[in-house]
């Protein structure tokens, strides 16, 4: 007969700044591949119209072309006038550039056709604004999110110490072994393990299930 593994105890934690950076890092890959995903489409967009255009593959609608490099910083790369015949100025007014951007572009000041179009900062900019947003909101949680003396924080892991008991730190001391913290409740029970195990709480009303 198959003995049935026992499931471990499912513990209510209070939410902590870990869970909150965690949603918050979670948004940002979600906005970061919408971004990604946004890029491209309208890469494919510009580059279409531009071959449509019979835009010049030498140059890539550019009027120049890197005739010698020293692969360095770009300050000894040489440059000269397209060769392709049926590349002009007036040919290169209407198909604009390919949707290609390298070093050289930045070397010679040409913007990035894609990310300095109307279309881009139309549909991608309040993202990019979501994006620093959140950047700053994770830095924020991280320092806000700091164990020191006076922290309320609950214990998330560990052997010794009960898993999902909730103190405030009163003894911080770092050993060969790592940062032990102390804690106490507000009945007074005290319980010893190390800083990596416990989690700074950020709000008490809140509470998420888990498994211990």
């Amino acid at each position: 007969m198959t003995m049935k593994k026992k499931s471990k105890p499912k513990i209510i934690f209070p939410v902590t700044y870990r869970n909150v950076q965690k949603e918050v890092q979670e948004r940002l890959v979600e906005v970061e591949m919408l971004i990604d995903d946004i890029t491209k489409r309208l890469k494919l967009d510009h580059q279409s119209s531009f071959e449509r255009s019979g835009g010049c593959k030498v140059c890539r609608g550019r009027g120049w072309i890197i005739t010698w490099d020293s692969l360095s910083s770009g300050d000894f790369t040489e440059y000269g006038q397209c060769s392709e015949s049926g590349c002009t100025e007036e040919t290169r007014k209407v198909s604009g550039l390919d949707s290609s951007w390298d070093k050289y572009d930045g070397f010679r000041g040409t913007q990035n056709p894609i990310t300095s179009s109307l279309k881009y900062h139309a549909t991608v900019g309040s993202l990019n604004t979501t994006v620093d947003e959140l950047n700053n909101k994770i830095v924020d949680l991280q320092n806000k999110g700091k164990i020191e003396n006076g922290s309320e924080v609950v214990i998330m892991k560990g052997r010794k110490a009960p898993i999902g008991f909730q103190g405030r730190i009163f003894w911080i001391s770092d050993s060969q072994w790592g940062t032990k913290v102390g804690l106490i409740n507000d009945a007074g029970v005290t319980q010893w393990t190390y800083m990596s195990n416990v989690e700074k709480i950020y709000d008490q009303k809140s509470r998420i299930l888990c498994k211990a």
